[in-house]
């Protein structure tokens, strides 16, 4: 199934800042212990079919009815998972196919792999394909830490995953971690950091360990079990070697930022397909010209996903949380213009308490709200004190 056709874009920057395109494949080999999006683990042949049809009815649909005028190209395809790797070469092929007709001819595509999956065959089609950008997932290079969260990665693995990046892949690639897993001292968080840095990779990042109910790793171990982060020297430690700390879990050489995450950071609109597939884009304005935003997510089953929908309106005051939520962890900082997309009156008059109080902790006030490199890890106080400021400008209006 290939979609209609679309008309090449002019390349503007407008364009090439436009939506993303996001697509969930919901196969693994084995339930990771501290996941808790959508994924199943039995994928015979007929089940990878209907996903794909599913995914591929669902964006024709999506195109077929946009009356918002958000989809005309997208930008940036990330197809995540779940382990995208374990599709087939033919079928990732047939998806990237079937797609190609909806990006923009300079859109930036990533794919998601893990180690033990991943093959010279699926990476040559990714490549035929335009695949600019590989993200694969190490979580650790420690082989304890790895077992005691039920990653599959061996050590060989890891080592031909390094040598087929080395000497079939031609585009950029992305290393992430996890910090704070099971067994993962402060010491052995490091020395990942350490290894990561040895790949030679475009692109890095490292989130903290986040502890979903009803995981395995809540069943396993208890919060209190969680190890200390060894952020400030994993954060030097890039840094010092050629890395742009442009998010607060993201780290880049230049060129090498991932603008599909930067479309979800800076409120852009995006599409997406499949189980627990999220979905945001406006939807109409409101009489001050402040703009409401509709939100789905999909159902979690693997090919059914489109009949199990959850909307939700997020009104102008949503958005302007969203957008210090997400905007204050750029480097760059939070936008006058992305501002006045969700807000009539300028953020001087609706955050004064806020601005005033936390005044020592911003680099810039004017143009943007940016936070200084030392306090954007630690926003929580900053947050609810903005929160609590627009929840008071919002019932006085």
């Amino acid at each position: 199934m290939i979609l209609g056709d679309s008309s090449p874009n002019d390349g503007s920057d407008e364009a090439i800042n436009g939506a993303g395109l996001y697509i969930h494949v919901p196969f693994c080999r084995s339930k990771c212990a501290y996941c808790a999006f959508p994924s199943t683990t039995l994928f015979p042949l007929e089940r990878r079919q209907a996903w794909q049809a599913a995914v591929l009815s669902e964006l024709a649909k999506e195109l077929t009815q946009d009356k918002t005028g958000c989809w005309p190209l997208f930008t940036t395809l990330y197809v995540g998972g779940g382990t995208p790797s374990l599709l087939l070469p033919d079928e990732l092929s047939n998806l990237l196919l079937a797609v190609k007709p909806v990006l923009h001819p300079q859109a930036e595509i990533t794919l998601e792999a893990n180690p033990e999956s991943l093959s010279e065959s699926w990476l040559k089609v990714a490549q035929d394909h335009g695949v600019t950008r590989l993200s694969l997932g190490i979580q650790s290079f420690d082989a304890q830490v790895r077992q005691a969260v039920g990653r599959l990665s061996s050590q060989r693995d890891l080592e031909r995953a390094r040598n087929l990046l080395e000497n079939v892949w031609h585009g950029q690639f992305s290393l992430d971690l996890i910090l704070g897993l099971p067994f993962q001292t402060p010491e052995r968080q490091l020395k990942d950091a350490q290894i990561a840095l040895s790949w030679q990779a475009h692109h890095l990042s490292a989130y903290p360990l986040s502890w979903e109910k009803g995981t395995l790793l809540t069943k396993k171990f208890r919060e209190s079990e969680a190890q200390d982060l060894a952020w400030d020297e994993i954060r030097t430690l890039w840094q010092e070697n050629g890395y742009d700390w442009y998010e607060v879990a993201n780290f880049a050489r230049q060129g090498a930022q991932c603008q599909h995450n930067r479309g979800y950071w800076e409120q852009r609109p995006y599409l997406g397909l499949g189980s627990g597939a999220v979905t945001t884009y406006p939807v109409q304005h409101s009489a001050t010209g402040e703009v409401f935003w509709r939100r789905r997510t999909f159902g979690t089953d693997p090919t059914l996903f489109s009949t199990q929908q959850e909307i939700e309106i997020l009104t102008p005051r949503d958005c302007r949380k969203e957008a210090l939520l997400l905007g204050l962890r750029l480097s760059t900082g939070l936008s006058r213009a992305q501002w006045e997309r969700c807000s009539a009156l300028p953020w001087e008059q609706v955050l004064s308490d806020t601005l005033q109080r936390f005044a020592s902790w911003f680099q810039d006030t004017y143009h943007t709200l940016t936070l200084k490199p030392e306090v954007r890890c630690w926003q929580d106080e900053l947050l609810r004190q903005a929160f609590a400021e627009l929840d008071v400008d919002e019932s006085r209006r």
